[in-house]
């Protein structure tokens, strides 16, 4: 099971049997599950050194941003797994008409 099936079952579990839950969740969670748009300010708050990270490859020239070899996949978190694609092409480049859209 994922994580997040574990503890939705959890959760739904303690419901149905009128338990209390003490999760200290954060609130940008609920904004995820309702669907609401979380801002880019969001990251800097919930990993500060992905938020710095990705906040670098801004200043970067095209040709070190093209030999970072980036593409839009990152790991799974399947062991077993490969990469996931976060695009219809998951072998596009990022460079730099696409960063913003990556980041």
């Amino acid at each position: 099971l994922s994580r997040g099936t574990l503890l939705g079952l959890t959760m739904a579990k303690c419901l149905i049997d009128g338990r209390l839950l003490d999760l200290d969740l954060h609130p940008m969670l609920f904004q995820a599950i309702w669907g609401y748009a979380l801002p880019q300010s969001a990251l800097r708050e919930l990993d500060p050194q992905l938020h710095e990270s990705l906040c670098k490859l801004r200043d970067l020239d095209d040709a070190t941003l093209a030999g970072l070899g980036l593409t839009f996949t990152h790991p799974s978190p399947d062991p077993l797994g490969g990469n996931v694609a976060l695009d219809a092409d998951p072998d596009r480049a990022v460079d730099a008409s696409c960063l913003e859209e990556y980041i």
